[in-house]
């Protein structure tokens, strides 16, 4: 149970400094970063959202694959850790 809380709390606190990262750096300066937040600015150039909407909705497709393919708890936080960081 300790062990649980401890990584969910390791899972907040990273998508916490994440998000902050995310919106003073990466979007206001348009850098193209590894992941789904440099997909998203790249998406933004083609697309008429946001780079936050487009992040969303990868992060959404995300969790779904991670309840698929790597099953219920894996899901779970990768959901928390999704929601957070968008």
């Amino acid at each position: 149970m300790k062990k649980e809380v401890l990584n969910y709390l390791f899972i907040i606190i990273g998508s916490i400094l994440y998000a902050i990262a995310t919106v003073v750096f990466i979007f206001p300066h348009s850098l193209l970063l590894g992941g789904t937040s440099g997909i998203s600015v790249i998406l933004t150039f083609f697309l008429s959202f946001s780079p936050a909407s487009i992040l969303m909705i990868i992060n959404f497709l995300l969790i779904m694959v991670a309840f698929v393919v790597l099953g219920k708890d894996m899901g779970i936080k990768t959901f928390v850790g999704s929601t957070l960081t968008t």
